[in-house]
């Protein structure tokens, strides 16, 4: 079905009561939201990956009450907001939302197509694969891994965030990062006593990290831009 929306200049669909096939204009888009993006075929073709435009959402909204010290000093935890809803859906929101959407239009009318990054196959693919799994090229690239490694838990933290934002991508959380660590095969998340944790089973490469720890993929994209300290 997705292939078939993207690819054909006309559609066909059923109307109620009507015997013939309706024909229409396509200009369908897609809008998916998911917690995870699905796995690539690696032989899957460009043609696939130069119709996506993939915005990451990493925020997790949390109770208040619930909010740890750790939560506390995460860039990517907010505070749950019930009353979000009220707030967004007055006149002056929906007002100010259709000024956001005007203002989006104009500008996309006089550039004549999206982001020219969204035109970079490579980036593309190297971006899907860092939100299907957001850990494993760095754990690749900047780590490695073993039954005597060890890495502090804070300092890991950051040396990912920091491969993220190199790569044009958005912060994770502490959580998310122990969730998706833990799901590689003999590293776990230990205490070292006062409060204090570490990973076990994993090291910061130290000569990659240093370096950047750029993948192949984004090379061309970000070699010109200043990743600031995280």
């Amino acid at each position: 079905m997705f292939r078939q929306i993207v690819t054909n200049r006309y559609l066909r669909s059923e109307k109620k009561y009507v015997p013939e096939y309706v024909k229409w204009k396509n200009r369908t888009k897609l809008v998916f939201t998911t917690n995870i993006l699905i796995p690539y075929n690696k032989k899957e073709g460009d043609e696939f990956f130069r119709r996506w435009v993939l915005l990451s959402c990493y925020t997790v909204f949390k109770d208040e009450s619930l909010l740890t010290d750790e939560d506390k000093n995460d860039v990517a935890i907010k505070v749950k907001d019930y009353d979000i809803f009220n707030k967004i859906t007055t006149k002056e929101e929906f007002s100010g939302l259709l000024n956001k959407i005007i203002d989006g239009w104009m500008q996309l009318y006089e550039r004549g197509s999206f982001s020219k990054e969204w035109h970079n196959i490579d980036y593309i693919k190297g971006l899907w694969m860092l939100d299907a799994n957001p850990v494993k090229l760095f754990v690749d690239e900047c780590c490695k891994v073993g039954e005597e490694e060890k890495a502090d838990y804070n300092e890991l933290y950051h040396a990912l965030n920091k491969f993220r934002m190199g790569h044009g991508v958005k912060a994770i959380s502490k959580h998310m990062c122990t969730q998706w660590l833990q799901r590689i095969e003999g590293i776990e998340k230990k205490k070292r006593g006062n409060n204090e944790f570490y990973y076990a089973g994993i090291s910061l490469s130290g000569d990659k990290v240093n370096e950047g720890g750029y993948d192949r993929l984004f090379v061309e994209v970000v070699k010109n831009k200043k990743v600031d300290d995280f």
